[in-house]
């Protein structure tokens, strides 16, 4: 994705970046370099994406896939 995002900006193309900041790769903002913050705009969403027992045998029952609806939040920003 890194790669995907320098070349775009390279070009001169803007870019703003939005992505997850999960439990296991949790991301502080403070270890990203100034410089890449500024030129991707980068945001972090923190998100709870961790497999859980009960929420993953309980889609057993409803068609759909536990590993996609994990990543499904309903809260605002």
């Amino acid at each position: 994705m890194n790669m995907l995002i320098e070349g775009l900006l390279e070009r001169g193309h803007q870019i703003k970046v939005l992505a997850v900041n999960s439990f296991k790769y949790n991301i502080h903002i403070r270890s990203i370099p100034p410089e890449y913050l500024q030129k991707t705009g980068i945001e972090l969403i923190p998100l709870d994406i961790r497999v859980k027992l009960f929420p993953a045998f309980k889609n057993i029952f409803t068609g759909r896939s536990y590993h996609a609806e994990r990543f499904i939040f309903s809260r605002i920003f």
